[in-house]
């Protein structure tokens, strides 16, 4: 009786089924039996004892059916032999099953088939890059006058010359199709100056020879030359150098000359040679300042250290980078590079000076200085100020007649603005900031909202706010300092979207609010990003259209700065002292010791019972100070029971049942005097109370 196919639906060697060949599960290696099982599907095929599965679930061609003989006259003979599988044949086909259980292809592992496919790819773009090379030699080959004159009958030559006459002509049309169409004098002075440079070639060149160890001289174009090929092809450099023909710097050489920091004579002497084809009006410039974090460890590369400091005792960790751009051009280089381990602003003060006399004597003009808006960008800023206070408008270092504008750079204040917003102490993350239109009025920006509406359009097709992402939303440490990220809340689609949801979903005046808020940052964002003249005409925005001298813009911008220094002083709604004071840490001035210190109720160098002992203990020396009505209502109670305790009497009536007439008595006296009290000044400059 013949063994039934083991395979899943398979009828195959049943009763009243025809005879069909079957294969046994082969004992060979464990990868072949586990790729057998994985192809049959069947549940509990690995406890099967005995495996067969029939020919109808192979290819034809892995199963032999003959074999060939080679006959003595030279033929071959096909005899029909009993059918065998191949090596390395697996089941493929099950019919009667679903399709994607059979397969016409071995089952291969992603990361092999990844691999053949890369193998594949790579072999294809050899034989199609030798079929190339192979059709451009046939192509311009020439091995028989019968090529030439094929492969050159469009170019005008002739094919046949048989006079000396006609051969002068070709000749002399050839010269004069290669010599320079200039006129006789400009001849003569590109002649006497390659000759020239030919004879102080040959001259260092046996200079070189007779020092021996001099090296020869090279331009700095040849240095620029090397420098670009050794970075863009290094083999190519090293088979120049190899040549005898070329003389070229060593490697190190190069690596010594171009990692060196600073401006160099050779750039200052390109930088005047630039400078030579600007107008007047391109020449005004602007100095941009930035920092670079580089890793704190020192290099030795083509025989120097570098990345030391001004100290070169110290690794360098930051390398301040100034760069220069025309205002009308669009133009811009780096004129130095300056690593620091330590910076401060009295350390970069005076080398600022040097750049801005560096770059103004190469026959540029500086008006304007730009940075972020980091602590210590603002103390330079107010080193250049003869007050030492910080004013945009101060001085020229070169020409005190000149001023020299100091602006932070708005890209750094819009992610300030937003840091500053995501740094609130509330949950929904409140601005309290003065209305635009009447600064009078306090209104609210709530970030929670932003963070609402993109939850709720999270799963939409059509979203009211597309801009809004998830990084945008809850930002991380590092990409806080992206400022795309940070434009994507100040949009006008978010402004937009909220105002769509104020009036249809949440129906809460903050959306509105917040929606202001954005507007007016977006608004101002548009004026300072006008990089083409026809922007605003392009997005049809008034606000991008390029500033005027007389344009109106000038006085919403001036309200802008009205309502910036208005939200500087507004009393914040949470805890009745200014925003300016709320931020202060609970810092003394010197006033403020000198007068805790003779005070003695209010003892500092000993701790004391005192109401400022109390306020100190809930401070904790750095939290911020909690509301006004917050301090009076513990002071009170603290001088209620204070008081309740001096006196037996009071306090063993309150003890036993409290007298609630005496206790509102002793309460109201308290209040009262408190009105003409010390300690309830507070210090305007660090925020005391005393």
């Amino acid at each position: 009786m013949p063994n039934r196919c083991s395979a899943p639906g398979c009828r195959s060697n049943y009763a009243g089924e025809p005879y069909t060949p079957v294969f046994k599960l082969p004992n060979g290696p464990p990868d072949l039996v586990n790729r057998w099982h994985r192809a049959l599907c069947r549940e509990g095929i690995r406890d099967l004892k005995n495996v067969f599965v029939c020919s109808k679930h192979f290819l034809d061609e892995e199963i032999q059916t003959s074999f060939s003989i080679h006959q003595p006259d030279g033929t071959y003979l096909e005899v029909p032999a009993k059918p065998k599988l191949q090596k390395d044949a697996v089941p493929r086909f099950l019919p009667g099953c679903p399709l994607h259980l059979s397969s016409s292809s071995d089952t291969i592992p992603p990361r092999f088939d990844r691999s053949l496919r890369e193998q594949h790819l790579i072999d294809t773009a050899i034989n199609e890059s030798l079929l190339q090379y192979n059709q451009d030699k046939e192509l311009f080959q020439i091995t028989t006058l019968e090529d030439l004159v094929s492969k050159t009958k469009h170019s005008g030559l002739p094919s046949l010359i048989n006079d000396i006459r006609q051969l002068n002509d070709l000749l002399k049309e050839i010269e004069n199709h290669s010599a320079p169409t200039n006129s006789p004098e400009t001849f003569q002075h590109h002649v006497r100056e390659a000759t020239g440079r030919i004879h102080k070639a040959i001259d260092s060149l046996s200079t070189g020879e007779e020092s021996g160890n001099q090296q020869p001289l090279l331009s700095s174009l040849q240095f620029i030359l090397c420098q670009l090929d050794n970075a863009l092809i290094a083999k190519t450099m090293r088979y120049l150098q190899s040549l005898d023909c070329l003389s070229l710097p060593h490697l190190s050489t190069l690596k010594r000359l171009y990692s060196n920091f600073g401006l160099d004579s050779e750039f200052t002497n390109n930088l005047k040679q630039s400078v030579t084809q600007f107008n007047k009006w391109e020449r005004n410039e602007v100095i941009q300042m930035d920092e670079i974090h580089v890793k704190s460890t020192f290099t030795y590369k083509g025989g120097k250290i570098i990345r030391s400091s001004l100290n070169p005792t110290d690794p360098a960790k930051t390398v301040f980078a100034f760069m220069i751009s025309s205002l009308s051009k669009r133009w811009s280089s780096i004129v130095r590079l300056l690593p620091c381990s330590s910076s401060s602003a009295e350390v970069l003060f005076p080398i600022i000076k040097d750049v801005i006399r560096d770059v103004e004597a190469c026959g540029l003009s500086v008006h304007v200085l730009c940075t972020d808006n980091y602590p210590m960008n603002v103390n330079i800023f107010k080193l250049f100020s003869p007050s030492r206070l910080l004013e945009h408008i101060v001085p020229h270092p070169m020409d005190s007649n000149r001023p020299l504008f100091l602006l932070f750079d708005f890209v750094h204040i819009i992610k300030s603005i937003r840091n500053n917003w995501l740094n609130q102490i509330d949950y929904n993350k409140t601005f309290t900031y003065p209305d635009f239109e009447n600064i009078q009025v306090a209104s609210t920006a709530v970030f929670e909202e932003i963070r609402k509406l993109y939850k709720s359009d999270q799963h939409s097709v059509a979203k009211l706010a597309p801009r809004l992402t998830s990084k945008a939303c809850w930002p991380s440490t590092l990409e806080r300092q992206n400022v795309s990220l940070a434009l994507r809340i100040f949009d006008e689609s978010t402004a937009a979207a909220l105002n769509v949801s104020y009036q249809s979903r949440y129906h809460t005046s903050t959306n509105s609010q917040t929606a202001d808020f954005i507007t007016i940052i977006c608004n101002v964002w548009k004026i300072f990003n006008i990089n083409t003249p026809n922007k605003g005409i392009l997005h049809k925005d008034e606000f991008s259209v390029p500033l005027t001298y007389n344009d109106t813009r000038f006085m919403f911008l001036q309200r802008v700065v009205d309502w910036a220094e208005c939200w500087r002083v507004m009393p914040d709604k949470r805890t009745g002292y200014s925003v300016h004071a709320y931020y202060k840490h609970s810092t003394k001035c010197q006033s403020c010791l000198l007068f805790l210190t003779e005070n003695k109720e209010m003892e500092i160098e000993e701790p004391s019972d005192s109401e400022y002992r109390l306020i100190q203990i809930i401070d904790r020396g750095s939290l911020k100070w909690p509301s006004s009505d917050v301090i009076d209502a513990i002071i009170t109670l603290w001088k209620v029971f204070s008081s309740i305790e001096s006196q037996p009497s009071i306090f063993n009536n309150f003890i036993t049942g409290p007298s609630r007439s005496i206790l509102i008595q002793l309460t109201t006296s308290l209040i009262e005097d408190e009105q003409a009290e010390v300690w309830r000044v507070m210090c305007d400059e660090c925020g005391t109370l005393m």
